[in-house]
C-alpha cells in the first residue's frame, strides 16, 4: 500500500486527472510519459491487490479486515485508470495532429524514444511468451517423465510377476524331477526285489520238478525192489529205493500241486509287475516331454525378460536424455534473461541520456522558437503596412488596416493564432519523454486546414481525484 502514501505518485495523478495549464502546456511526449507511467503503476498496483486479497468489487463494502480497510483505495485506483484510459483514446487525434506538424527534429527524438519503448514492450512480450512456452514444455517434459516412470513400473512389476511366475515353475519342475527320480528308483527296486523272487521262486520250482521226477522214477524202481517206511529227505534219498511209499508219494503229488499255483501265481504277478513297470515308463517319458516343454517355456520366458529389460534401459536412456535437453533449455532461457536485462539496461540508459540532452536543448529551441516569432511578426507587419505613396486619410478608412503606433492591433487574429500555435508546436515537439498516459483532458486549439481554429471540446471525465478518508 506504499503507492497510497507516495506523495511523488498523487502529485502526478492529480496533475494527470486535473489537465491543468502547467500540465497541458507540458511537451506532447512528457504528457504520454507521465500518463503511461501513472497507468503502469495503477495496473501493478491493482495486480498485486487481486493476487494478494483477491477479486476487487467496486461497490462499497463493509466487511472486516483488510478488503473493508483498502477497498474506497482500491475503487479510486481501478476508476483512476479508467479515466486514465479514456484520456489517452480521446487525446490521441489531437496528439497526432501535434505531432505531425512539429518539427523533424521533434518528430526523430520522439520515434527514436517511441522505438525504444515499442522495442521494450515486445522484448517484454517475447519473454513472456517464451515464459509461457517454457512452463508449457515444463509441464510436458514432467508429464512425459511421469508417464515414462510409470511404464517403468509398470514394466518392473510385470517383470517382478513374470519372475515369480517362473519360480514358481521351476519348483515344479524340480519337484516333478524329485518325483520322477524316486519313482524310477522305486521302480528299479520294485523290479529288482520281484526279478529276485521270481528267481528264488523259479529255482524251487525247478527244483520241485526235479524231485518229483526222481520220486517217479524211484515209484516205478520199487515196484522192482523191497520197500522203506523212512520218507526221503533230500535227492539222494528220494533217488534211493527204500524212501518210497504211499505217503511220500502223496506229499509228493500234493508239493507238485502247490508248486503249479505257485508258479501261476508268480507269472501272474510278472505279468503285473511288466505292466506296471511299462506305465511307469510312460509316465516316465510324459514328464520329459512336459520336462522339454517347459525348457522352451521357461526359455521364451527369459528372453522376454531380457527384452523388457532392454526396453528399460532404453526408457531410461530417453528419461536422462530429457532431463539433458531440459537443462541446456533452462541454461539457455537464463542466458536469453541476462541478455534481455543488459539490452534493457542499455535502452534505459539510452533512454535517460536522451531526455538529459532534451533537458538541455529545451531551451535553446525555446530561444529559437521566441526568435522565429518575433521575425514571423515582423514580416507580418511589413506585409500588411499600407503602400508608401498612399494618403493618410486612406489609411484611416480602412477599417481592417491597422492603425499607426498600435501595436495591439499590428497583426491580424488569425495570424496570432498561427505564431501561438506554431509557438506551442516548437515548445511541444519533445518526444524524447514519452511514456504513460493522461486522465482528463480540456478544450484543444487545433488549427484547420484553412487556417482557422477549432476548438475540440472534449468531455471532462473527473475533475478532482477522490481521496478516501
Amino acid at each position: 500500500m506504499r503507492i497510497l502514501l507516495d506523495s511523488n505518485f498523487q502529485d502526478d495523478l492529480n496533475k494527470c486527472l486535473n489537465y491543468h495549464d502547467e500540465f497541458k502546456n507540458t511537451p506532447v511526449a512528457e504528457q504520454m510519459h507521465t500518463i503511461m507511467r501513472m497507468s503502469e503503476k495503477i495496473a501493478r498496483f491493482v495486480q498485486q491487490f487481486q493476487s494478494q486479497y483477491g477479486a476487487i468489487f467496486l461497490t462499497n463494502t463493509t466487511s472486516p479486515g483488510v478488503m473493508g480497510k483498502y477497498q474506497d483505495h482500491v475503487s479510486v485506483m481501478c476508476h483512476c485508470a479508467k479515466v486514465l484510459t479514456s484520456t489517452m483514446a480521446n487525446r490521441a487525434g489531437a496528439w497526432e495532429k501535434e505531432l505531425e506538424n512539429a518539427s523533424t527534429e521533434a518528430k526523430y527524438d520522439s520515434e527514436e524514444v517511441f522505438e525504444q519503448i515499442q522495442r521494450i514492450e515486445e522484448d517484454q512480450r517475447i519473454r513472456k511468451r517464451e515464459e509461457m512456452a517454457r512452463d508449457e514444455r515444463q509441464k510436458q517434459r514432467e508429464e512425459e517423465i511421469k508417464r515414462l516412470e510409470w511404464d517403468l513400473e509398470f514394466k518392473h512389476a510385470s517383470i517382478d510377476a513374470a519372475e515369480k511366475k517362473v519360480k514358481k515353475a521351476e519348483e515344479k519342475v524340480q519337484q516333478a524331477e524329485a518325483r520322477v527320480q524316486k519313482t524310477e528308483k522305486d521302480i528299479k527296486i520294485e523290479v529288482e526285489r520281484r526279478v529276485e523272487a521270481v528267481r528264488e521262486e523259479t529255482i524251487r520250482e525247478a527244483a520241485e520238478i526235479v524231485l518229483r521226477e526222481l520220486a517217479e522214477e524211484e515209484i516205478e524202481d520199487a515196484h522192482h525192489g523191497p520197500s522203506h517206511s523212512a520218507a526221503p529227505t533230500s535227492a539222494e534219498e528220494l533217488t534211493s529205493p527204500r524212501s518210497v511209499t504211499p505217503r511220500s508219494l502223496g506229499r509228493i503229488s500234493a508239493g507238485a500241486r502247490k508248486a503249479k499255483e505257485k508258479i501261476a501265481e508268480l507269472r501272474k504277478e510278472n505279468r503285473n509287475i511288466v505292466y506296471e513297470k511299462g506305465q511307469l515308463e510312460e509316465r516316465l517319458q510324459e514328464g520329459k516331454a512336459k520336462q522339454e516343454v517347459w525348457n522352451k517355456t521357461e526359455r521364451e520366458y527369459k528372453r522376454q525378460i531380457k527384452l523388457k529389460q532392454t526396453q528399460i534401459d532404453r526408457k531410461q536412456i530417453d528419461i536422462q536424455a530429457l532431463q539433458a535437453n531440459m537443462q541446456a533449455k533452462e541454461k539457455g532461457y537464463d542466458a536469453l534473461q541476462e541478455k534481455y536485462m543488459a539490452d534493457r539496461e542499455k535502452l534505459e540508459q539510452a533512454y535517460n541520456a536522451l531526455r538529459d540532452q532534451v533537458d538541455s536543448d529545451e531551451a535553446k529551441r525555446i530561444l529559437a522558437a521566441r526568435k522565429r516569432q518575433d521575425e514571423k511578426q515582423a514580416n507580418t507587419n511589413k506585409a500588411s503596412a499600407p503602400p508608401r505613396g498612399s494618403p493618410p486619410q486612406t489609411r484611416q478608412k480602412d477599417p481592417d488596416a491597422p492603425q499607426l503606433h498600435d501595436r495591439s492591433t499590428s497583426a491580424s487574429p488569425q495570424l496570432a493564432a498561427d505564431s501561438n500555435f506554431s509557438l506551442a508546436n516548437e515548445l511541444g515537439e519533445d518526444w524524447e519523454t514519452f511514456g504513460t498516459s493522461s486522465l482528463v483532458d480540456e478544450p484543444l486549439d487545433v488549427p484547420l486546414g484553412d487556417g482557422g481554429p477549432r476548438s475540440y471540446s472534449q468531455p471532462r471525465l473527473l475533475d478532482t481525484i477522490y481521496k478516501p478518508g
